[in-house]
């Protein structure tokens, strides 16, 4: 469970890579005049296996994809999430949007409209461009005609009140836990979390939500466990018990029975000295292992497990990391086996 690289981004894709999640999120928080011309139900995901490398680290890596205005026509959405202020964050975006416009001239004559949308979760101010003709500054009217003219979406989380949190409930918990909080209500916004899957309990869902928490540091780990065993629906405790229990393996939490503070010294020191880094990088193998798993089962059905014994052969997280990405990219269970195939 700890050691996971980017909790954040393994949150939002995570959560948005469920379907009922996605269209929510959209339905809620979209630009209105692009929402009453699309087809909500006739989502698909996208696959973007052709970005580049280094850009992966920096985008969010989820697009999706709807009808628009008559069915030979589709508009994209693009997500990117940031945590802080970044003034070129629509430079980043264009680069993608044209790498996908790319791919797709290979296809068809005519390009598909893209809605850049940046979902922003940090506590400082967002002054940043939202327009691509900022980046220049000041210029004349002449050369304006040579600059792109683009715009970007922005949702900033930490505009939104406490009423204006809408979605089914595993997008509500998302969006509580990401928007930045005073120390004062962190407590509140975390059970208002955590109380939404009484409503419609799912474990991956509730498994993600209880992971960001515990490996972001938000809270201290032990208010966390008092307000996860107070708070959680009944199917959750053996999640958050199993959280427990790795965290205790990994060196965080050495015994609670025993004594917390005298606990994490103990176990920190006993993992250093028998390797903690190997045990943390398995970890993070089999926990991604089951959480494919886990998608797979919800997007394609219990027959889509049969796969999980060639993937378990893969022990190597970049290989795991891109069957995780076909798993929410496919349309279907026969199109998860042609991509998996090619590995």
């Amino acid at each position: 469970m700890a050691g996971v690289p980017n909790p954040k981004d393994a949150l939002f894709k995570g959560i948005l890579g469920v379907e009922r999640n996605a269209k929510s999120f959209v339905k809620c928080y979209s630009n209105k005049e692009v929402l009453a011309r699309i087809e909500v139900d006739s989502l698909e995901y996208v696959q973007t296996s052709y970005i580049h490398d280094t850009l992966r680290e920096r985008f969010s890596d989820l697009m999706l994809k709807f009808k628009y205005r008559d069915r030979s026509a589709f508009l994209y959405y693009l997500f990117e999430h940031k945590s802080y202020p970044d003034r070129f964050t629509i430079l980043q975006i264009l680069l993608y949007m044209v790498l996908h416009w790319i791919n797709q001239k290979e296809q068809q004559k005519e390009l598909d409209l893209i809605v850049p949308t940046v979902v922003y979760h940090g506590s400082r101010e967002w002054k940043e461009p939202l327009e691509f003709a900022q980046l220049f500054g000041k210029l004349e009217a002449f050369a304006k005609m040579f600059i792109p003219d683009f715009k970007i979406e922005l949702l900033d989380l930490s505009k939104l009140s406490d009423d204006e949190i809408l979605g089914v409930e595993a997008v509500q918990a998302m969006i509580e836990v990401l928007k930045p909080r005073t120390k004062e209500d962190i407590i509140q916004s975390i059970e208002r979390a955590i109380s939404a899957f009484r409503k419609r309990y799912s474990e991956f869902e509730f498994r993600l939500t209880v992971t960001f928490l515990v490996e972001t540091d938000i809270i201290d780990k032990n208010e966390l466990f008092r307000i996860l065993d107070r708070t959680s629906p009944a199917e959750g405790k053996d999640v958050v018990k199993t959280v427990k229990e790795q965290l205790i393996e990994e060196g965080y939490e050495k015994g609670f029975e025993v004594g917390i503070e005298q606990g994490i010294e103990q176990g920190i020191e006993q993992g250093i000295e028998q390797g903690i880094e190997q045990g943390i990088e398995r970890g993070r193998i089999d926990g991604k292992i089951e959480t494919i798993e886990a998608v797979l089962r919800l997007r394609f059905g219990e027959e889509s497990t049969a796969l999980m014994n060639d993937i378990r052969k893969f022990d190597r997280m970049d290989d795991l990391m891109r069957i995780h990405q076909i798993v929410n990219s496919a349309r279907d269970l026969d199109e998860f086996r042609v991509e998996f195939a090619k590995l």
